[in-house]
């Protein structure tokens, strides 16, 4: 679980602003086709993401269709091709960044007691009656990942909003608030799970 915590968040660090300098200093001639490219790609894996994280019953899983919707927000932001988008997306990768290692932190510190991690997502309705503040902790970081105000996530996804409508993407900024709306759902059902979840007959 460290190694995947280390590995979902650090070199996207580096890959993007890989693709900051490629996109806007090796071939800015080009600019208007990388950016297009950049949107396709960006609004597939919101759209995309967001449904397939419905159906997952596995918190790696959940997080990993998660780390798909966000990836695609900051390359929606690239797609911008303005100064304010690559503001917005050094923003959102920041505090992206922070958001997955408090994450993995909350996991990590949550199953130090036990053998193994708990794969499925019913395993962890015993969070909030072994460690509330934890659970606490954990509910608000879902929270501000989701996009949920006055969360810091949210305020990173208002910045994508921003940079899309500053560029007259509009129908794009619907698409992305609808999905982003859609995702809210199975973070909100992590809550139902850590609080009115009864574990005895399994309802879920």
């Amino acid at each position: 679980m460290a190694v995947t915590a280390f590995f979902s968040a650090v070199p996207k660090v580096v890959l993007f602003g890989f693709l900051i300098r490629i996109s806007y200093v090796i071939f800015d001639v080009y600019v208007s086709y990388t950016s297009y490219l950049m949107l396709c790609f960006g609004l597939s894996s919101i759209c995309f993401a967001s449904v397939a994280a419905l159906y997952q019953k596995r918190m790696k899983r959940l997080l990993a269709y998660s780390t798909i919707s966000h990836t695609g927000f900051i390359l929606i932001a690239l797609a911008c091709s303005s100064m304010d988008s690559i503001k917005s997306s050094i923003i959102y990768i920041t505090l992206y960044v922070v958001m997955t290692l408090a994450i993995f932190a909350i996991l990590l510190s949550s199953s130090v007691n036990s053998k193994t991690m708990p794969k499925y997502l019913i395993n962890w309705s015993f969070l909030s009656g072994s460690n509330l503040c934890l659970a606490i902790g954990f509910v608000l970081t879902l929270f501000s990942i989701g996009g949920i105000p006055p969360m810091a996530g949210f305020f990173s996804k208002l910045s994508v909003l921003f940079a899309l409508l500053g560029q007259n993407y509009v129908i794009t900024s619907i698409i992305i608030i609808t999905f982003s709306s859609i995702a809210c759902f199975y973070y909100i059902r992590l809550v139902k799970l850590f609080y009115f979840t009864n574990v005895t007959n399994g309802n879920f």
